[in-house]
């Protein structure tokens, strides 16, 4: 996978761009309802006039959120950077985005931003330096900033991380909370060093993830408490010298960039388990293989789950779906042709 820097990892997949097929599923063997996510606005007196902030971003949700509430509270950045699409000189030219929905660019130009497109093999550091950052924030950028970019914030380069660090380092962080079932997760506000995630902590906040979240909705959710981490840290101390914590190396793990083969799912696991896992990574577009015993069952899409129900036999067809037998609970899905494993 592509080095996720000083990157959180948690915009477009690099998979695919597939809208997830599940969000409007409502499970007909609970009474589960995929939940409206509403973010609850923190005001802030921000008093950051005259200092100058860049934020590096994607298209994603992660990336549009946290401008967003960076502008509803009155921080006004002075330039966006967001990747460019291949070598060459594009790397310092202004960038357009065609479409007529919101993205992080589109509203970036509306405010007025400098907006950068650039592609790491390619681009110089002189197109960051002549916006003069005091402050780089990175928010879900696809690559590690070089040191000769960092090096041009005045007084921090801070990068916002959708875990609680030192744990679930590196570039798809939420895809591997996901499929290790964790609901309890959060965001970290932590200074760019050379190396992955490890920087200095500034602060961090936990967050619950509540049953049948998209991938999306998990961005939004976790970009939105991201950014009250900012703007608390700016409302602190604006001119900077903000706090550094050391990560606990002890406590670090670190995943790689996912795999097809790291869509397969256990009937080992809960069915809670596998059915948040599901819906939260259906937007990468790859199929599950739901595994039990010698049997490998293409799953398409996750639709809802009882938690303690028993089948009495691995799996049960209906018109449409399937219901699968898990440890506990059952799941029940849209699946694909069974296939017998080698």
């Amino acid at each position: 996978m592509a080095a996720r820097s000083a990157a959180v990892g948690s915009g477009q997949s690099q998979i695919t761009s597939h809208q997830s097929p599940v969000t409007n599923h409502q499970s007909p063997i609970t009474n589960h309802h995929p939940p409206t996510v509403t973010l609850v606005a923190s005001w802030y007196h921000v008093a950051v006039a005259g200092v100058r902030i860049v934020v590096f971003g994607t298209a994603g949700v992660f990336s549009l959120t946290v401008l967003r509430r960076l502008l509803a509270a009155g921080v006004e950045p002075v330039g966006l950077v967001v990747p460019g699409r291949a070598p060459g000189p594009r790397g310092e030219l202004p960038v357009e985005v065609a479409g007529a929905s919101e993205t992080v660019v589109t509203l970036a130009r509306a405010r007025g931003l400098t907006v950068f497109e650039w592609d790491i093999r390619s681009a110089k550091a002189e197109a960051l330096a002549r916006l003069a950052p005091d402050l780089i924030l990175i928010a879900c950028f696809p690559h590690r900033l070089p040191g000769a970019a960092t090096a041009l914030a005045r007084v921090a380069c801070l990068n916002l991380h959708p875990s609680l660090l030192p744990r679930y380092r590196g570039p798809a962080p939420l895809f591997w909370q996901l499929r290790a079932g964790e609901r309890d997760t959060g965001v970290t506000l932590h200074h760019v060093d050379e190396r992955l995630d490890a920087g200095d902590v500034v602060s961090q906040r936990r967050a619950d993830l509540a049953d049948g979240l998209s991938g999306s909705e998990v961005d939004s959710l976790l970009a939105g408490v991201g950014a009250d981490l900012v703007l608390a840290a700016l409302d602190a101390r604006p001119t900077g010298a903000w706090p550094r914590r050391a990560q606990d190396e002890a406590q670090a793990t670190a995943q790689r960039w996912p795999r097809p083969q790291d869509f397969e799912v256990s009937t080992l696991w809960p069915a809670r388990r596998a059915f948040n896992f599901m819906r939260g990574t259906a937007e990468w577009g790859c199929p599950y293989e739901v595994r039990a015993g010698t049997a490998v069952w293409s799953v398409r899409i996750a639709l809802g789950y009882d938690p303690t129900a028993e089948l009495g036999a691995p799996r049960e067809r209906r018109a449409g779906h399937a219901r699968i037998q898990f440890s506990p609970g059952v799941l029940d899905v849209v699946q694909a042709p069974t296939r017998e494993a080698p």
